[in-house]
């Protein structure tokens, strides 16, 4: 087990003899985070920001505590501070997103990923979160559109993102595609239950319904549980 006390105490030491060293206080920051002190942990970045007000990453670095403490006005004040500095701060631009979706304005942390990848438009962490939010948003074609660009790139797990934008089809009822994405999942992964519930589905939703209980009747034998989907 790490002797994070000790660390403290070797650092604080440091500290009372170099007072403005700055990287003793972003170790001891780090060390105090590691313990799971965040309160301190903000005192000392803090202290940082009076020591030099234009420090992106103690700005992004506090901001990331405050997020941890449940405080998301604060952690958005301080991504933004650190934006402010850093326009193309990833990091603080992706953290400030989910902050801003946690304290339920999905719009701007919309914005906030559409700000980046304007710049970086081939960034899969950043259009699944916003095909996410456009979803919650119940704006489907345009996480219909984000989710198209993902399998473009090719992503680690494709069949994630076919079965993703098969069910956005569903919600605008071109099942048609939402069975060919299906399919797509399922060539991929033949034996995921999931994926042939999906295709049964959709295929009930265009009156083939040979296919969709063939679907269901495949989808139960790899996984009886997926009986549950049809009670």
């Amino acid at each position: 087990m790490k002797d994070y006390e000790q660390a403290i105490v070797n650092i604080s030491t440091a500290i009372k003899l170099e007072p403005s060293n700055r990287f003793y206080y972003k170790i001891r920051a780090l060390v105090l985070n590691q313990k799971g002190q965040f309160e301190k942990a903000i005192e000392d970045y803090s202290y940082l920001l009076e020591l030099n007000p234009h420090d992106a990453e103690s700005f992004y670095n506090r901001g990331c505590l405050w997020a941890v403490l449940g405080s998301q006005v604060k952690a958005i004040e301080d991504f933004s501070s650190a934006i402010g500095l850093v326009s193309d701060y990833k990091d603080a631009i992706y953290a400030r997103a989910i902050n801003y979706q946690q304290v339920g304005d999905k719009q701007k942390a919309i914005g906030d990923l559409s700000q980046y990848l304007v710049l970086n438009p081939d960034d899969q962490v950043f259009l699944d979160a916003r095909a996410i939010y456009y979803t919650e948003l119940r704006e489907y074609p345009k996480a219909i559109i984000d989710y198209t660009k993902i399998i473009e790139l090719g992503p680690d797990e494709p069949a994630y993102y076919f079965t993703a934008r098969g069910l956005l089809w569903g919600k605008i009822s071109q099942y048609v595609r939402a069975v060919q994405d299906f399919t797509k999942a399922i060539d991929i992964e033949p034996t995921n239950a999931t994926h042939y519930v999906n295709r049964g589905a959709a295929y009930l939703s265009i009156d083939e319904t040979e296919l969709a209980m063939a679907d269901f009747s495949k989808g139960i034998d790899l996984d009886p549980s997926s009986s549950d989907s049809f009670q």
